[in-house]
Order: C-alpha cells, then structure tokens, then sequence
C-alpha cells in the first residue's frame, strides 16, 4: 500500500465533497478492500465511483450554475415520459414520477437523482475511468442521511412504501429553498439487469442543498484513487476481484463491446 497523502495532495481531494478522506491510497483490489473493511463494520454502507475527483456528488439535472438550465434540464422529465411511453413493453403509470424517474436515470436524462450502489468494487470500477485524472470513491451511511432528513426515517426508504414521499421530492423546482428538503436515500422500485447487476441504489436531491457534502452528510467519506494507480487498479480488479465489463453492463451491447476490446478489433 502507498505512503500516506501530502497535505497538498490531501486538500485536493477535499475540495469536491469538503469531507473526511482516507489518508492512504490504495494501489491494488486487497489494499482497497482492507480499506473498506474497518467503515463497513459501522453498519450498512452506499458506494459512488467518480473517475474524477473534482467532480461533486450533486444530481445531472442540478449541476448548472444557473436556475434557468437546471429547470430546462427538469422540464426534459415530462418530455422524456411523452415520448417513452410508445416504446416501452410495460410502461409505469402516467403518475408513477418515481419509477419514469428510474427509467430516465437508467438510459442518461439528467434528473434529480444520484446513483449509487451496495458494491465498493462496482464502485471502484467506475473511480477508474478517466486514467489521467485522479478518481475517488466515496462512501457513506444511508440510515443516518435519512435520519437526518427526518427523525421519522427509520432506514433506506422503500420505492413502493415511501412513494408519496418520493413524489414530493420529484416535484420541487430548480432554486435553492433556505427551508427546503435535503437529500434522502432510496431503493429504487424500477429494476433492469443493468441495476441488478451494479446492485443500484439512489439519493433523490431536494432543494435545500443540490451537492452532498462532509458537512452535511457527516458519515461521508473519501478515498483517493491515485491516477497513477489506476491501470494496476484495473488490472487487479478484474484478476482477483472478478469484475468486468460485462459484469457492470450486462446489456448485449456491452459484450460485444468486451470481445471486440479481448480481440483487439
């Protein structure tokens, strides 16, 4: 395993999610899962993968600076709902927002919701994207961002029980609310093979903040995936841990696209 950060390198990796951050990178699939280990023992824990550790834990539908292009963004929802109704086998109802909300997120329209997963190596997979820029993954306890957001939330909110609750939060505007919702975690109600197999779980984001942030989600945490690291990362993942391409997209698509990478074609 790698020596411990410099400060400077330290502050990097605080600036997206300004949260805590394991102080020593991780080289090789053992040295990440003996990383994992000692936080997962606290209870149930939620991975996000990000190829680049700039890159803030905050919703496609509401990284836009301005108000204007988060709404427009939004407004893609009832447009997308329109038009895919036609080409599913069987379609949610026109009232079910939480399940057109899973199906958008699936197939890329930006929403309010954020992907994350059970699995800290499907969540390593995607830190190692973008092999030129440093990646992180993060992690951090879904109970007690519900617990936050109100007492009342005992666990993961449930897409079929917790319904109007999710309803109320697909139906908030583009601007920040002083008094607004904060983030809540859920289980999505709508599952595809790609879900199934990543293991995906969501945060639906309010109004009362777009980005999740150490400061507001305290259990948040960071670990460093070094750049330089990332290609025996890779290596390692796939050797020991069994992860592949297809393991992660288990649409046809994407075994064509890992036979034609084995063939060099």
């Amino acid at each position: 395993m790698a020596g411990t950060l410099t400060r400077t390198t330290l502050a990097r990796f605080q600036i997206a999610a300004r949260c805590t951050v394991v102080r020593t990178p991780v080289e090789s699939f053992t040295d990440f899962a003996e990383v994992v280990a000692p936080w997962a023992e606290g209870g149930t824990l939620w991975f996000r993968g990000h190829g680049n550790a700039r890159w803030s834990l905050c919703p496609g539908a509401l990284r836009h600076r301005r108000a204007a292009k988060r709404a427009a963004a939004l407004d893609l929802f009832d447009r997308f709902r329109e038009r895919a109704l036609s080409k599913l086998a069987s379609p949610p109802g026109l009232d079910d927002n939480l399940q057109w909300a899973g199906i958008a997120q699936h197939y890329g329209l930006p929403t309010r919701l954020l992907d994350w997963t059970t699995k800290p190596f499907v969540a390593l997979h995607f830190a190692l994207e973008h092999p030129d820029e440093d990646g992180a993954v993060y992690m951090m306890n879904p109970t007690e961002l519900n617990r936050a957001a109100d007492p009342r939330h005992h666990g993961v909110l449930s897409g079929s029980k917790d319904r109007l609750v999710a309803e109320k939060y697909l139906g908030l505007g583009a601007t920040l609310q002083p008094g607004g919702l904060p983030p809540i975690a859920i289980r999505p109600l709508w599952n595809c093979p790609r879900i199934e197999a990543q293991d995906g779980v969501f945060t639906i984001h309010g109004d009362k903040y777009f980005a999740m942030t150490g400061r507001l989600v305290p259990s948040l945490v960071c670990i460093p995936i070094r750049r330089r690291f990332k290609a025996k990362l890779s290596k390692s993942l796939v050797a020991v841990g069994g992860l592949s391409l297809t393991s992660i997209y288990p649409e046809l698509e994407y075994l064509c696209r890992a036979l034609r990478h084995a063939a060099g074609v």
